[in-house]
Protein backbone atom coordinates (compact mmCIF):
# COMPACT_ATOMS: atom_id res chain seq x y z
CA UNK A 1 0.00 0.00 0.00
CA UNK A 2 1.16 3.38 -0.30
CA UNK A 3 -0.26 6.43 0.60
CA UNK A 4 -0.88 9.25 -2.54
CA UNK A 5 -2.61 12.79 -2.74
CA UNK A 6 -5.65 12.57 -4.47
CA UNK A 7 -7.18 15.87 -5.71
CA UNK A 8 -5.94 18.58 -7.95
CA UNK A 9 -5.30 20.20 -4.53
CA UNK A 10 -4.83 17.22 -2.65
CA UNK A 11 -7.46 17.44 -0.17
CA UNK A 12 -6.76 14.35 1.75
CA UNK A 13 -4.43 11.36 1.31
CA UNK A 14 -5.89 8.06 0.15
CA UNK A 15 -4.46 4.79 0.70
CA UNK A 16 -3.76 3.08 -2.83
CA UNK A 17 -3.35 -0.84 -3.81
CA UNK A 18 -1.91 0.48 -7.10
Amino acid sequence: MALRASGSPPQYLTTSLE
